[in-house]
């Protein structure tokens, strides 16, 4: 164990992990208690000041802590058997070539006899070759492990393609042709030639149509330009030409022309893809409404449906979408007849056939008859797999029978209480009985046909009763008409004449019989009604709101027989009365609506007088409020009443804004209150009450304003805010109030002069507010005070830290000036590390004294393509070092303005820096400056690595970085975008940031030409 410990040139093999991680501290105690032990003879033995000791090994120690905190971090992560033994190998290396190096370095003093502390340099260049040592070696053993799961990945892929049941051909693409390297057994199987044949073969040659052939060479390419390329194909196997599905993927191996693919065949899958196509294509087009439904369907709720073709669609008003997974369930309604449902579960449960019958219901509701005809589908093994039902609407044909039935009913009755009359259509004959010769006055027995009689009607209306005819006998639909007659004697008369067709067994029309009616006398009692009927209407119109009539029937029906023309202007509908009552039912709210119905049942039942107040939508969208009065009127058979609706919005209006007004007074948290002409209160709310610190607002009714103020407030009242306010309409500023215990308090207050010489007062307790005001204003100067004095301490902690930096960088030189070989580079790494610190501090100054506002900006006449052109020139080397071109574009015309030639160079360094660190080397940069109405527009721009865009908001935050912590991949101290953010709102600018991960960074820059203080 010990051996293995202190023994560092044996292999990492040998070194376990718990005495590498013991190796590492051991060796950054032992650098720590070195550094301790200086600081203690520094301060004890030869008095030097303790800070300045501390100082000077403050950087020395923390890198001596650097081996354990980061064997301990090692120990405990995931590959710490390869990590921690290489970096505690290497680590030990390091310690023990910087000691001699430090040896060299002691000898070389002595003989130069250089004041120097031998002792602190040996310790100082120890502790940075084992830190050195340390990274080394964890990069070492992150190699190992990566090259340890690399090899693991290739042995998976290997076994996983010779395990795979579809084809897979490992090839090399050259000159056009895929060049054949390995192929599974799965190949043999589909294509034939055997895996030892074919290696070395053209595959195009192969299994490749002729004509397909630069089909495939440009799967190859692309698969070699984007890594994965998917495709359907046509390849020759033993079996003949089959459909495949083939995937390329490039190898493993970088830069390799190699390729991957596996063929999957899909012949069958496409075969049966095209039949269904087919199949469905059928479905789409049929008629008759198609359903499928996925089996067992014994089960409730019931088998679930998956297809609906466009026609059942059409019919129930459902979606495909909305169908798929419901069941039947979805079409039943109330109307539909249980039993029914229950004979077709039975069927299915039986794995029969059926046909029959149902009231379904569509989607919004409305019911139809539907027919359906639903059958099994079985598999091979005579399972079924779904249920396929074929539907009709047969709504309309069932309609039309029971209408026909109808009228048959209707014409038999009619044939019993007046004439009968009929058509034979085969012969054209016609007969009538006694009662139509009467009323035709044509003597009985008289020969008539079709014609005959249509011509004894009025000329206007032949053609009228003509068309009727004959559409009863082409298609079978009745007429019921009243019209106008001349008879044989010359007499005009109203006849009612109602006619159907007569079917045979086949559902042929064979006759259209009918019935004959005199109806002149009614026809004379309605025209007189009529007549009447106008006289009173115009009485109606020119009353003001609209006069109805409103009727209730004896079997609860609800009607108009009269409405007046001001509907149109009052409600905004038509003064039609037949469906008037419906369609202003539906333009009451529907909150409403039940409230109104219920107080007219009620009038009805009770004949009383009806009133009621409701709100009215108009078809505008304009809303009304209404006032119903009517009387009622007993009649033979209904109750009348008669009334007349008025338009109350004005009214409404009023009664809600004074209640508004009211409610809101009363809610107000202010205290609000109005006087009188004589400032007697007549109005307070009770905020107003608790303002001045009154139980209730009665205190106050009745009482003067005077009761709040006292003293010279009043005075102040009287001589200038009352004339104020009456002489310009309203007065605002402070007083001060006096409580009902006599205490007195700031208030805000609001004074308006009413019409008739009142006063309105708002009025609001400020005492809180005033106390607020002044803890901020205390907070405020107690923070402003802290930051300047956190800014001076930072300004005097970097003057304090540049001593012992100015020494490490000067001696870290002169090493690198006498060392070579990996001596050489570790002190390099020292001198530009001391150099990075060094900017770091100046950083900070330079950040301090911006935010303590010592460093002002002066302001010069500049260019600003010229200080681009010069920082970009200054940084050139920089960015050759990465092969990084460097580009600045700048207009023909100079983009001038007033800035600070430091602060803008300043800006254009950290933004060009920022871009050569994160940009990739291989990449570029671009630098352009153009003009923008009244701003001079810098932007720089790179395809480096760019930034998750949530960043973006916290990148200008001081010692921000996206990648933060000891792991981070980029170096540098967070300053640099914080200070160029700071410079450039110094100059009135703004600055904006566009990034992708992955994608590069753009830092937009606008400045103004002139300082924002003109006069400055």
């Amino acid at each position: 164990m010990l051996s293995s410990v202190f023994f560092p040139f044996s292999p990492p093999s040998t070194l376990s992990k718990r005495a590498a991680l013991s190796l590492l501290v051991g060796l950054g105690g032992l650098l720590a208690g070195g550094f301790l032990l200086d600081i203690y003879i520094d301060w004890v033995r030869q008095g030097n000041p303790l800070w300045s000791t501390l100082l000077e090994n403050a950087l020395p120690l923390l890198l001596a802590l650097v081996p354990p905190y980061a064997g301990w971090c090692l120990y405990r992560g995931s590959h710490a058997s390869a990590h921690l033994t290489e970096g505690a190998r290497w680590s030990f290396y390091g310690g023990i070539s910087m000691l001699l190096l430090a040896g060299l370095v002691v000898g070389l003093q002595v003989i130069v006899q250089e004041q120097l502390k031998p002792g602190l340099l040996v310790l100082q260049l120890a502790t940075i070759g084992a830190v050195g040592g340390l990274l080394v070696g964890r990069s070492m053993g992150q190699r190992h492990a990566s090259e340890q799961t690399a090899r693991e990945e290739k042995n998976r892929l290997s076994n996983l393609f010779r395990g795979l049941p579809a084809p897979v051909v490992h090839g090399r693409f050259e000159d056009d042709r895929l060049i054949i390297l390995a192929v599974n057994e799965a190949f043999e199987d589909v294509f034939g030639p055997e895996a030892a044949t074919v290696e070395g073969m053209d595959l195009y040659d192969l299994v490749v149509p002729t004509n397909q052939r630069s089909e495939a060479i440009e799967i190859d390419r692309r698969a070699l330009d984007e890594g994965t390329v998917e495709r359907e194909v046509r390849r020759l196997t033993s079996d003949g030409p089959r459909t495949f599905r083939i995937r390329v993927a490039t190898a493993l191996d970088d830069g390799a022309s190699e390729t991957y693919a596996v063929y999957t065949d899909i012949t069958d899958q496409k075969r049966r893809e095209s039949e269904l196509r087919l199949f469905q294509e059928v479905i789409e087009q049929m008629d008759d409404a198609v359903l499928v439904m996925a089996a067992p369907s014994t089960s409730a709720p019931g088998a679930p449906i998956v297809y609906a073709n466009p026609a059942f669609e059409e019919m129930t008003g459902y979606r495909a979408e909305e169908l798929t997974g419901q069941t039947l369930r979805v079409l039943q309604g109330p109307e539909t007849d249980p039993e029914t449902l229950d004979d077709m579960q039975e069927a299915l449960e039986a794995g029969e056939a059926w046909s029959g019958e149902t009231v379904s219901h569509r989607k919004d509701g409305t019911p139809f008859r539907l027919r359906w005809d639903v059958s099994p589908v079985r598999n091979g093994e005579g399972e079924i797999e779904y249920w396929v039902s074929v539907q009709r609407d047969v709504t309309e044909t069932r309609r039309r029978k029971r209408t026909l039935r109808q009228q048959r009913n209707l014409l038999e009755q009619t044939q019993r209480l007046a004439g009968a009359w009929e058509v034979d259509l085969a012969s054209g004959d016609m007969s009538w009985s006694e009662e139509v010769y009467r009323i035709h006055e044509v003597p009985p027995n008289t020969e008539v046909d079709v014609e005959t009689g249509i011509e004894y009607y009025a000329p206007e209306v032949r053609p009228q009763i003509r068309e009727a005819f004959e559409r009863c006998v082409e298609e079978g639909e009745s007429y019921d008409l009243e019209l106008p007659l001349i008879t044989a004697e010359g007499h005009r008369r109203w006849v009612r004449t109602v006619g159907g067709p007569v079917e045979d067994v086949d559902g042929t029309p064979v006759k259209v019989a009918g019935a004959f009616q005199d109806i002149t006398q009614r026809k004379q009692a309605e025209e007189a009604l009529r007549e009447r009927e106008a006289r009173l209407r115009g009485l109606a119109n020119s009353i003001p709101g609209v006069v109805y009539q409103f009727y209730a029937s004896p079997d609860g029906t609800y009607g108009f027989h009269f409405v007046s023309k001001h509907a149109d202007r009052v409600l905004g509908i038509s003064s039609d009365s037949d469906d008037f009552f419906e369609r202003f039912l539906e333009r009451v709210p529907p909150s409403r609506r039940p409230a109104m119905v219920d107080s007219i049942d009620t009038a009805v039942e009770q004949g009383t007088p009806w009133r009621f107040e409701m709100p009215f939508e108009k078809p505008s969208g304009e809303r009304a409020w209404l006032l119903g009065i009517s009387m009622p009127e007993d009649r033979e058979d209904e109750i009348v009443f008669n009334g007349v609706l008025l338009d109350i919005t004005e009214r409404k209006r009023q009664e809600q804004e004074a209640e508004r007004r009211s409610t809101a007074m009363e809610a107000a948290s202010d205290g609000m209150a109005i006087l009188d002409d004589e400032g007697v209160y007549q109005y307070v709310n009770q905020a107003h009450a608790d303002v001045y610190g009154y139980a209730s607002p009665e205190a106050f009714l009745g009482n003067s304003w005077t009761m709040c103020y006292d003293g010279e407030e009043l005075r102040r009242f009287e001589d200038d805010i009352m004339p104020t306010l009456f002489a310009g309409g309203q007065w605002r500023g402070t007083a001060t109030g006096r409580r009902a215990d006599g205490t007195s308090f700031p208030q805000d207050l609001t004074l308006t002069a009413l019409d008739d010489g009142g006063i309105v007062c708002v009025v609001r307790d400020i005492t809180d507010q005033i106390e607020r005001e002044k803890a901020l204003r205390q907070a405020k100067e107690e923070a402003e005070e802290a930051s300047q004095l956190k800014s001076a301490m930072l300004a005097n902690m970097s003057h304090e830290l540049r001593t012992p930096l100015t020494s490490i960088t000067g001696f870290s030189e002169v090493l690198k000036e006498e060392l070579e070989g990996s001596h050489y580079d570790f002190a390099s790494k020292v001198h530009e590390s001391s150099l990075r610190l060094q900017r770091t501090l100046e950083s900070v100054l330079h950040l301090s004294k911006l935010e303590a506002g010592v460093e002002g900006l002066g302001r010069d006449h500049l260019a600003l393509g010229d200080v681009a052109e010069a920082v970009a020139a200054m940084l050139e080397e920089h960015a050759a070092d990465k092969n990084l071109p460097v580009t600045v574009h700048t207009p023909d015309a100079p983009v001038q303005g007033h800035w600070n030639e430091d602060a803008l160079r300043r800006i254009c360094r950290n933004l060009l820096e920022n871009a050569i660190k994160f940009t990739p080397e291989g990449g570029r940069i671009e630098i352009r400056v153009r003009d923008e109405q009244d701003a001079a527009v810098l932007e720089v721009e790179d395809t480096g690595i760019g930034m998750d865009p949530d960043q973006v908001p916290h990148l200008f935050g001081a010692f921000k970085q996206e990648s933060q912590g000891m792991d981070r991949e980029y170096g540098g101290s967070g300053l640099g975008l914080s200070i160029v953010k700071r410079l450039t709102e110094e100059m009135g600018g703004t600055i904006e940031v566009e990034t992708q991960k992955g994608d590069g960074t753009c830092f937009t820059l606008r400045l103004p030409r002139t300082p924002p203080d003109s006069s400055n």
